[in-house]
Formats: C-alpha cells, structure tokens, sequence
C-alpha cells in the first residue's frame, strides 16, 4: 500500500526499491529521503529525513513526507482497525502520515527510511505542510509552535498510546538526545515542550 499524492512525481523503480527495503530490514513500513520540487522554478533540493531513529522520535516527528510511504497490506489493515477503534481520541490528531509511523513503532511492525529518493515531492502554495525550508517554513513552524499545537499533537499520541511520560519534564530531560532523529533538533524539541509541559518530577 503506498500513497499516491496527484501532484507528486514518482522516478523509477520507486515501488520495487521500496519493496526490497521492506524485504532486506524484515519490516512493515517504509519511508525515504525525496526531492523537493518546485515546477515555477525547476529547482530541486534533497529533502533529507534518513538519519539514525531512535526508540522514541514517533512521539515527536513523523518519517517524512506521506507520499513517501510504503507499508504491506497486512499492517496497513491492523492499522485501519486501530484508527477504527481510536477515532474519537484521533480526531483532532493532523497528519496521517506521522500517525501511522508511531503506530508501526509501537506495535513493533518495524519502520525503516531509506536514503535513496525516489520521487519529486512537488511544492506549491497549496501543499498541506510542504517542505518547511527557507525563511517561509520557519514561520510557519513557528506560529505552530506558539499556538501550542505541536504539543498538543504529541499529547493526543500520549493519550491514545498510553504514554503519559512522553510529555513530562523529568522523561524529556532524561531522553533529551532521543526525541528526534537530529541531535540539534531533539534539543530545540526539548527546549519547546519543556515550557508547555506540566512540572512531573
């Protein structure tokens, strides 16, 4: 099962490649590195998401881009009956595809992500969350961070997966360096839901 976004570019071999990691790691989920796109310019840049996981990034980031995704039939159906069973809880959860990462990790379904891009991730006023990069993207980010929405993104994962710690100031700083993919991310995440978070010693 693999999401096709109508305005993406799929390169060659992009299901097969997927396939073969699938097959090699022994997993149910697959996610890779893409090319962001942008067709007014006919610029490309390496959209780079395959650094080393970490047992708990799920909680705090998703793999990268949805359009990316390829998992097995088989998961994917235990995944719609978990969504099923969970969508009152997960109504007001945003993007798909960094729930369905945390729920492979949790389930111990298994995810890897690949550093060979295999499509064309196709930017445009329209995209839903797009590539974050430049100036454009950090405001963004920003103004997400201040409403308090990405912790509030976390808190509904908390609940649903019955992690309450993934939110408590004594876990974040025991885990600092485990929270995202990037070490320097993972700090600047600390950092953030350190100050949205409710004092639990």
């Amino acid at each position: 099962m693999a999401f096709a976004d109508q305005d993406d570019i799929w390169l060659p071999n992009k299901l097969s490649s997927a396939v073969t990691f699938l097959l090699r790691n022994k997993v149910a989920g697959f996610s890779s590195d893409v090319y962001t796109f942008w067709p007014s310019k006919y610029t490309f840049s390496l959209l780079k998401k395959s650094y080393p996981t970490t047992d708990l990034d799920h909680f705090y980031e998703s793999p990268g881009p949805g359009c990316s995704q390829v998992v097995t039939s088989v998961s994917f159906k235990n995944f719609q009956d978990f969504y099923a069973s969970n969508k009152t809880c997960l109504i007001d959860f945003d993007y798909h595809d960094w729930l369905i990462y945390a729920f492979y990790k949790e389930t111990n379904l298994g995810w890897v992500i690949s550093d060979i891009p295999r499509m064309l991730y196709v930017q445009h006023d329209r995209n839903q969350i797009g590539a974050n990069s430049g100036l454009s993207g950090f405001c963004k980010r920003l103004k997400l961070i201040k409403s308090k929405w990405y912790h509030s993104q976390i808190a509904i994962l908390a609940k649903v997966f019955n992690r309450p710690e993934v939110l408590s100031r004594s876990f974040l700083i025991r885990n600092m360096f485990r929270l995202r993919r990037s070490k320097t991310k993972s700090f600047a995440v600390l950092t953030i839901l350190f100050l949205n978070s409710k004092r639990k010693l």
